[in-house]
């Protein structure tokens, strides 16, 4: 968040993504990386929470296995990069802890709700020798795309969400945390009431995944967020039916203020 302040930005942006299609095959550089060739640009780690799921859908997570660059230049040049490629299968429900540097991609049949730090930039590495509109492949960007490559990043598996809190009318786990944000999934039943404070640390982003409840008297329903600003004070969450919700917060994951 202080890279993103020092250059006048909010420092994280929401995306729902629809992929009726396979998006291409990318990586994203880091803050030093961001710094030392674009300017005032931020890198940028993200993190994926899957809302739907068709039954043969997938993500590209990391690589396949151990890889110098030099060999994938050369599956890249010759159009045949897959077999590097870390294919993972995915089902509603799951997340994904992304990076910067981790090579992915999401592939078709799936709806995903992204939180990323506020960067689009983005190097496309393969695009499924697929041609645009226009009859010709899309441009990649290949010699910056393998400079920010994270090559650990190999045979990866989805993380399991950490449990940290469990009442009978709520439920609390941990997805991911990095030096950029903090998302956690609660699960709350009809009638339970959450009592938290925005006391100035940080804003905090509230998305509904499933069912109907109310943050800070705002009537929500999936897939709805909210922005809680850092100034804002005490704020409830009302659930209206069982839902389920995402909480994405600056900083590191702190107790529940005792829940529900």
């Amino acid at each position: 968040s202080v890279w993103a302040l020092e250059r006048g930005k909010f420092p994280l942006l929401v995306k729902l993504l629809d992929a009726n299609k396979r998006l291409s095959v990318q990586v994203h550089p880091d803050d030093v990386y961001a710094q030392s060739h674009l300017g005032n640009e931020l890198g940028k780690t993200e993190m994926w929470v899957v809302l739907k799921a068709e039954p043969e859908a997938a993500i590209i997570y990391g690589l396949s296995g151990p890889t110098a660059p030099a060999k994938l230049r050369e599956a890249i040049e010759a159009g045949e990069l897959e077999p590097f490629l870390n294919r993972i299968p995915i089902k509603a429900g799951d997340h994904v802890c992304v990076p910067a540097g981790t090579v992915h991609a999401i592939l078709e049949g799936a709806v995903i709700a992204e939180i990323q730090q506020n960067s689009n930039t983005t190097y496309r590495l393969y695009d499924w020798n697929r041609l645009g509109l226009d009859g010709k492949p899309r441009p990649l960007h290949v010699d910056r795309g393998l400079a920010v490559v994270d090559y650990e990043q190999a045979g990866l598996r989805l993380p399991a969400p950490v449990a940290l809190e469990e009442q009978v009318d709520c439920q609390r786990e941990l997805l991911c945390q990095n030096p950029y944000f903090t998302t956690e999934r609660w699960r709350m039943h009809t009638g339970a009431v959450y009592r938290g404070e925005c006391d100035g640390t940080s804003f905090e982003i509230w998305g509904v995944v499933q069912g109907r409840v109310q943050v800070a008297g705002l009537a929500l329903e999936a897939v709805r967020f909210v922005l809680l600003p850092a100034d804002l004070g005490v704020y409830e969450v009302k659930a209206e039916e069982d839902v389920v919700l995402l909480r994405t917060f600056v900083g590191e994951v702190g107790p529940g203020a005792g829940l529900c």
